[in-house]
């Protein structure tokens, strides 16, 4: 999971999942991606391997959808038909962010071509409706 938040910078927070095999129960991982997500007022999080990222992500400048992506910003299911699931955020009964699930039948498995495309897909969608921001705008 990274967690990027701007503040006057880019901050990171990574967690490593290794030995942890709870983490590969996607009901886990939304919970502490929606628990992150109330915590931190993050410009995005994301779930997913570093090997994703370095070589099948879609675009080099913008958060990757992988796994799990958490962006601050409404995002329905008419607008990204691709995801599995679309989670919403709520705070004070105001939506706060969208968790965007690109995989949800266990972990994310970069040798797995359906979870790469899924992943992808997303990603070009977002782009396309201009939801998925470059890093330079974080």
């Amino acid at each position: 999971m990274t967690d990027l938040l701007n503040v006057a910078g880019l901050c990171t927070c990574e967690v490593d999942s290794d030995g942890i095999a709870s983490l590969f129960d996607p009901a886990v991982v939304v919970a502490a991606l929606h628990d992150m997500t109330c915590i931190w007022p993050a410009s995005s999080i994301q779930v997913g391997s570093y090997r994703y990222f370095a070589r099948q992500q879609v675009f080099d400048d913008r958060p990757g959808a992988v796994r799990m992506l958490s962006l601050p910003r409404e995002i329905t299911h008419a607008q990204v038909p691709e995801a599995r699931r679309l989670i919403p955020v709520m705070e004070g009964g105001h939506w706060k962010a969208t968790i965007v699930v690109s995989v949800d039948d266990g972990a994310f498995r970069i040798d797995n071509a359906e979870h790469v495309a899924s992943a992808n897909a997303i990603e070009r969608r977002l782009v396309d409706l201009d939801l998925l921001p470059q890093f330079s705008d974080l």
